[in-house]
């Protein structure tokens, strides 16, 4: 008989308690950034977008700004959605196992989801800003 070794991967364990988030989310919409690529001229954008989808900023939504240091897995956090834009940070960095497009709406059972571009990269990229409006626009507006 063969011994089998057997190979465990370590879920990250998530403490919300080491998490930088913010807003009330009445409306389970959680935005997700980078510390790194959120500045004022960013927190300005978004919420101008929010805005723009008549969400209040302080009460509709949670922001959760990522520190690259600290491992999450959404699905093991107390956070509550049912919609989630990530701006610049990729599935797999939130404890997500999955391929994903770019720019596409996707459809869970519990929850619709867009992985996206940082907030600087699109404030940078006309062509880009408006690409997230519209599918902004086919999320919330329609």
């Amino acid at each position: 008989m063969g011994h089998h070794h057997l190979q465990l991967y370590k879920i990250p364990e998530t403490d919300d308690n080491l998490l930088d988030i913010s807003g009330k989310g009445l409306k389970k919409l959680l935005i997700i950034t980078h510390k790194n690529d959120y500045g004022e001229a960013e927190k300005m954008t978004l919420q101008k977008m929010m805005a723009a989808i008549k969400y209040d900023f302080e009460n509709d939504l949670q922001l959760l700004v990522l520190d690259p240091e600290i491992p999450i897995s959404l699905g093991n956090s107390s956070i509550n959605y049912k919609d989630l834009i990530s701006f610049g940070v990729s599935a797999p960095l939130l404890g997500f196992n999955m391929e994903h497009q770019m720019n596409q709406v996707l459809h869970f059972d519990q929850a619709r989801v867009l992985f996206t571009e940082s907030i600087k990269i699109i404030n940078a990229a006309p062509p880009k800003k408006q690409l997230l409006w519209n599918l902004l626009q086919d999320m919330f507006l329609k």
